[in-house]
């Protein structure tokens, strides 16, 4: 969802389409990085590990995008 707010408020902030989309897949890997680390402190890690599980989905998205 956030993503397509992304896209429909890009053009209303002077962003063209081409920026649009990179401020969508930003908005999108942001939103993978705060799920990911949010689900691992519900399930109990701790503090490093629920950090280096959101490097890692960082990581991961940033891989995704480039391909």
């Amino acid at each position: 969802m956030l993503p397509a707010v992304a896209v429909a408020i890009g053009p209303l902030l002077g962003v063209d389409r081409s920026g649009t989309a990179w401020l969508a897949l930003a908005v999108a890997v942001a939103q993978q990085v705060v799920w990911a680390t949010l689900g691992a402190i519900r399930a109990g890690a701790s503090r490093r590990m629920a950090v280096a599980e959101g490097v890692v989905n960082l990581l991961l998205g940033l891989v995704i995008v480039a391909a």
